[in-house]
């Protein structure tokens, strides 16, 4: 004899909850509304005719008008639909820096050893007058980094022979030979500037001057990014933003900036360790994040 599987119990929260997000419910719901709000209206304007048609079935047409209206100008209105893929090389990058980590394993001495050594190089490369007269060995030694996904973007766009422009968006601090590795990240862009020069010294891509966004100024962030596609002499969507290096906060304000006009972002994917973290050496792509805005009614023809 078989059991009778027993229904799992539910709050009264869950049901009303599971109730009201049924679509036939929200229609019969809809429907008892309507009448409602018609019957108030009738009872209000009393006995009237309007064209020899009564009073009630002119409220009712109007309703059923008014419902047809709303109905129009939901499907009219427009949505963000947001898909991953492989981004076409833009002319012009925005990359964020985060404050330089070294990403380093293995004993506490072996962790601050290789954490000197990556501080050490990044500042013999930051005050070197050019790239040429850097030591290879201290780009190098950047590699495994979290500065490498920012070089990887640049690449990615160069190989592609469009890349013409980078703006680089950091956090402030002061730089200070007496105190090394400065606070923020801003300084860093004149590191990744040498190291891609370094690797790429025919280039042609100008790099704009690094501008300094405080950590939390997200609104900010966001305007700063509107400016670089509103000033740019490229199109909107000759122009990528990069959010790898970004925190939280930051991706934020890229977002609302980006999500406004179709604007393009994306972030360099690379292969994981069993811990979730990079694996030295691994291969970064960059995978796009696409952002389109289209109405209700041609999502639907899409679907259908």
């Amino acid at each position: 004899m078989s059991e009778r599987k027993q229904k799992e119990p539910v709050s009264i929260v869950v049901f009303f909850g599971r109730l009201v997000g049924h679509p036939d419910f929200i229609l019969a719901l809809g429907a008892v509304l309507l009448g409602l709000l018609s019957d108030l209206i009738a009872s209000l304007l009393g006995e009237w005719q309007l064209w020899g048609l009564s009073g009630n079935v002119v409220i009712t047409v109007v309703l059923i008008i008014v419902v047809l209206i709303l109905f129009l100008i939901y499907r009219r209105g427009r949505v963000a639909v947001i898909s991953e893929g492989a981004p076409e090389g833009k002319a012009g990058i925005i990359v964020l820096l985060s404050v330089l980590n070294a990403r380093a394993r293995g004993s506490e001495s072996e962790v601050q050893a290789y954490e000197a050594e990556v501080n050490n190089a990044a500042r013999r490369i930051y005050n070197a007058a050019r790239a040429d007269t850097v030591d290879a060995d201290d780009f190098q030694a950047l590699r495994g980094t979290n500065l490498e996904p920012a070089l990887h973007a640049l690449e990615y766009h160069y190989g592609e022979n469009t890349l013409k422009y980078c703006w680089s968006i950091g956090t402030p601090g002061k730089v200070s030979d007496d105190h090394w590795p400065p606070p923020g990240s801003v300084w860093l862009a004149r590191v990744l500037e040498h190291w891609f020069t370094h690797l790429h010294p025919e280039h042609k891509v100008t790099f704009h001057p690094a501008q300094a966004i405080g950590m939390q100024a997200y609104a900010k962030l966001a305007e700063t990014i509107d400016g670089i596609y509103r000033k740019s002499i490229f199109k909107e969507r000759s122009i990528i933003c990069d959010i790898t290096g970004g925190s939280k906060l930051m991706t934020m304000g890229v977002g609302l900036a980006c999500v406004r006009g179709n604007r393009d972002m994306q972030y360099m994917s690379s292969a994981r360790d069993a811990q979730g973290e990079p694996v030295r050496g691994g291969k970064m792509v960059p995978v796009l994040i696409d952002i389109k805005h289209f109405s209700m009614k041609d999502s639907s023809d899409e679907t259908s």
